[in-house]
């Protein structure tokens, strides 16, 4: 009988999944990034399994594991966002919500900031209140809708692809 998943030993459940089922397991800052903002042990097992279902769906990740790619370029970035996306469909709780809109931040300031691009004033506005109304609400259906929305907005103005 498997222990219970806790803060002290789902790195250990992880690596061992990985081993039974032939994963190539993630690096550690990815799993640090992953389980960012888990509190109680119920969200380290929600998250846990979130990652297993992503993982069996064989969501690419490899970007994610090659040691020499630096977390700051945009299709790291872009990665991150896409695994916090996959997590956030299963899990949608605020922090996974705030934790892929900061990486929606950085994706923004990065392209902006290299002038490949320009925003136009309606769709910031938009985005803006799609962002405040899913960090703002209590409700799921509501949250993942407006967070639905805030990411095809995102993507009409920043041309980053999501899905595929």
């Amino acid at each position: 009988m498997p222990s219970a998943v806790t803060s002290n030993n789902y790195i250990g459940h992880y690596t061992s999944w990985c081993l039974r089922n032939a994963f190539a397991p993630l690096r550690y800052d990815i799993l640090y990034d992953i389980f960012y903002g888990c509190i109680t042990n119920e969200d380290f097992k929600l998250t846990l399994n979130a990652l297993y279902e992503i993982q069996n769906l064989a969501f690419r990740l490899s970007i994610m594991t090659s040691k020499s790619l630096n977390n700051n370029n945009l299709e790291s970035l872009t990665a991150r966002l896409k695994l916090r996306y996959e997590l956030f469909k299963r899990v949608p709780s605020g922090t996974n919500l705030l934790l892929a809109y900061n990486l929606i931040e950085e994706i923004t300031l990065k392209i902006y900031s290299s002038g490949e691009s320009t925003m136009q004033d309606k769709d910031i506005e938009r985005f803006d209140k799609l962002k405040n109304l899913a960090l703002s609400t209590k409700y799921i259906a509501e949250r993942r809708l407006a967070f639905e929305k805030s990411l095809e907005t995102f993507t009409k103005l920043t041309q980053v692809k999501l899905v595929p």
